[in-house]
């Protein structure tokens, strides 16, 4: 497969990737926390602030973009699309817990794409899934679905 390299943006708050054969459309993301006993999830809302600074990678050099937003409760995310070569992307959150009130991260929600929402061109047992969740481990092809 012959590919251009990866090219992505960020508008309404949900970031769309494509490199050919993969596509990301619309995925939100977020954070699932734990305030007074209840689950919520919270997702930044408006324009974010938009930072770009060059930094090192155990890839090389590469691009990291930072979309930060603080909520009116105290809440502040940053959302980070570090960028190597034309070809390697990766995708980091942070949530910082700005309010007057305890709360507990339970998740992040990195990539929440919509139904047909990701898709992948070519055959399903040729694309290798893993994640850097040391305690998950989960890894495969993406020809099974993973729960």
């Amino acid at each position: 497969m012959s590919r251009t390299g990866i090219s992505y943006r960020l508008q309404d708050n949900r970031l769309s990737l494509s490199d050919g054969p993969i596509v990301i459309r619309d995925a939100a993301f977020g954070a699932v926390i734990l305030e007074n006993g209840r689950s919520r999830v919270i997702c930044p809302q408006d324009e974010p602030i938009v930072e770009s600074v060059v930094c090192e990678t155990p890839l090389g050099r590469g691009l990291e973009t930072v979309y930060s937003w603080t909520m009116p409760e105290g809440y502040g995310f940053k959302y980070k699309v570090t960028r190597v070569g034309s070809d390697r992307l990766t995708v980091a959150a942070e949530f910082v817990n700005g309010s007057l009130h305890p709360v507990y991260l339970q998740r992040f929600l990195l990539l929440d794409t919509p139904r047909g929402g990701f898709t992948v061109r070519g055959a399903a047992a040729d694309w290798m899934l893993a994640t850097t969740d040391v305690e998950a481990r989960r890894m495969g092809t993406l020809e099974r679905t993973r729960g």
